[in-house]
């Protein structure tokens, strides 16, 4: 809901707000609001109350992409469709930045997962994590986005491989595959966020997305 809602802030307020439209007019956006829709809708196209991490072949999809320590197919399992569109439309394009968005966790998490090797940007990673979770705690309760604190971390940043390891996931992909720097940002605690909850998630969130973007003019 976060990205569809980012969506339309873009749309409503391109031309009328000054920090929508600067990002409009000077970078290339491109926002996929789903990435799983076989798994979000097992349940019937009406309802994602039984959504699930795996796609109709019951593979788990960020498990899936090339990975820079295990190499091709990481999981012991073909390409899945998604999978292998998303990585054709990668390659014809020039990302220099990107942002998945997941469930479970409240916490700004950076490359890389795969591997306890330093990102070699991992100073600017850090940074950036800093910033964009100081922007939400901003607009957010005081025990939002505090989650899984490593080393020299602030709570609501995280190593990736520090936190746990995982294998062919996409954020590794596109940091060392298309040389685009990616994070993953963990929303909620709450898997399955009721809809209640949908606005004030988005208000928590919403100036840090916009921070994000702009850190692609810097």
């Amino acid at each position: 809901i976060g990205m569809l809602k980012l969506i339309d802030h873009l749309l409503t307020n391109y031309g009328t707000d000054p920090r929508v439209t600067a990002l409009v007019n000077n970078i290339e956006i491109w926002i996929n609001p789903l990435a799983n829709p076989d798994g979000t809708y097992i349940g019937g196209n009406n309802t994602v109350n039984q959504a699930i991490r795996y796609n109709a072949n019951n593979i788990d999809l960020n498990r899936n992409f090339w990975d820079p320590q295990d190499g091709a197919h990481p999981d012991g399992n073909a390409y899945q469709p998604e999978t292998q569109a998303f990585m054709n439309f990668a390659d014809t394009m020039d990302f220099v930045m990107a942002a998945n968005f997941h469930g479970g966790a409240e916490v700004f998490n950076y490359p890389w997962d795969t591997k306890a090797n330093n990102h070699p940007d991992e100073n600017w990673f850090v940074s950036c994590g800093l910033n964009y979770v100081d922007t939400v705690h901003t607009f957010s309760p005081a025990n939002y986005m505090v989650d899984y604190a490593t080393g020299y971390d602030a709570p609501g940043v995280t190593n990736g491989f520090a936190w746990y390891e995982v294998n062919g996931g996409r954020q590794d992909y596109m940091n060392a595959a298309r040389h685009c720097r990616e994070i993953t940002i963990e929303l909620s605690t709450t898997k399955l966020l009721p809809v209640a909850n949908f606005e004030t998630h988005w208000n928590y969130n919403k100036n840090g997305y916009l921070y994000w973007m702009e850190e692609t003019l810097n």
